[in-house]
């Protein structure tokens, strides 16, 4: 049963400088760790070759290296891209003098945003990781995740949040 009683923010956090590359980083990092990319970048890989066999079936060992080439660079390109979308959002997310807080209750956690405020029971999560100097929680029935930064999980917290989550 979930406590209706609204949950304190205790832990505020003001963003300096520079924390949306910190952000960014952490974020590309934990992403890369994590299998779905390595299925999404194995599936682009077939799918390229695949379709260079089958439109280039006489000379496709003679183009192999060209082809393997194109990829690369296709591939970089788009982790490029990826990085410098992250970077954007968290331009946005982690503006300078923007306040967070958080609050740890018996049943859930509150998180206060710039623009918004919710609670969310421990339940819905899967997992806690503290990674790059950020804590991820993982959402139990999605490959989401929470992105919260250290500052606003004290030790003590993080303790009772993996207590909560894996008891």
């Amino acid at each position: 049963m979930i406590d209706d009683t609204r949950v304190e923010l205790t832990n505020e956090f003001v963003v300096p400088e520079e924390l949306f590359i910190r952000a960014s980083r952490a974020y590309f990092r934990f992403s890369i760790s994590r299998l779905p990319f390595w299925n999404r970048l194995l599936i682009f890989w077939s799918m390229f070759l695949l379709v260079t066999i089958a439109f280039q079936p006489a000379q496709f060992i003679r183009l192999l290296p060209v082809t393997l080439l194109l990829a690369l660079v296709f591939q970089l390109l788009m982790v490029f891209l990826a990085y410098r979308g992250w970077r954007k959002h968290f331009t946005r997310l982690y503006a300078p003098g923007t306040v967070f807080a958080t609050g740890f209750g018996p049943s859930s956690m509150a998180v206060k945003e710039p623009e918004s405020r919710s609670e969310t029971p421990y339940t819905a999560y899967s997992g806690v990781l503290h990674k790059h100097r950020f804590v991820f929680l993982k959402h139990r029935h999605s490959n989401s995740h929470v992105m919260l930064p250290e500052e606003l999980v004290p030790p003590a917290d993080l303790e009772r949040l993996r207590a909560a989550i894996h008891p």
